[in-house]
């Protein structure tokens, strides 16, 4: 399975609250594209893969104790 971000849920996430360094300087789209690039191949080793979009984040965390408990 593949992990999929949608850029304009983590612009928005990202947005809320202005505690993010790296993206202070410059344009938030921009950075997270870039960030999610030179990180992809880390993120690809992970034994665990969430699918996270609009919504509850109590849906994303009911996915990420799933996939936890399917692994385990």
């Amino acid at each position: 399975r593949r992990v999929l971000f949608r850029s304009d849920t983590l612009v928005e996430r990202t947005a809320r609250k202005d505690t993010r360094p790296l993206l202070r300087d410059g344009d938030p789209r921009e950075i997270i594209t870039r960030l999610r690039a030179e990180r992809a191949p880390a993120y690809a080793e992970a034994p665990i893969h969430v699918t996270s979009g609009r919504g509850p984040q109590g849906r994303t965390v009911a996915a990420v104790l799933k996939e936890i408990d399917a692994w385990l």
